[in-house]
């Protein structure tokens, strides 16, 4: 009795560190493929990003004719604008910094998601569906 007790705990604490590993190894992998996207494109720009740019520094020097619209988000240009608008980089870093933007805010989405699937991996979400019926 005593020798399956230990077997099944060795087997549990194999698995956890498995997936574990497999969880780092795909945080890892997603983290380096999105630095390999942002380092190769540092110089590029589509065209919406070009609008995205013109809008937030809109947003930063407060100029609300041109910032607010409805066809254009606006998270995404206040953030960039404000980045662009404190650190004033020369037209040579202003596409790479725009790019260490985005992956900052890939990050952001990256560890978000991370945490929403941990969360609902351990039930959390049927415990919060209860609540609301």
């Amino acid at each position: 009795m005593k020798r399956d007790a230990t077997a099944t705990t060795e087997k549990n604490e194999f698995r956890l560190v498995s997936v574990s590993s497999l969880d780092a190894a795909l945080l890892g992998t997603s983290v380096l493929l999105g630095l390999l996207h942002a380092w190769m494109s540092r110089y590029a720009m589509n065209p919406d990003g070009m609008s995205y740019l013109d809008l937030g520094d809109s947003f930063f020097h407060r100029d609300w004719a041109h910032a607010v619209n409805a066809w254009w988000s606006p998270l995404y240009p206040w953030v960039v604008g404000n980045v662009c608008g404190i650190l004033k980089p020369s037209m040579k870093w202003e596409f790479p910094l725009v790019h260490a933007v985005n992956f900052g805010i890939f990050l952001v989405a990256l560890l978000a998601f991370r945490y929403l699937l941990s969360v609902h991996a351990s039930g959390t979400f049927a415990r919060i569906r209860h609540w609301y019926r």
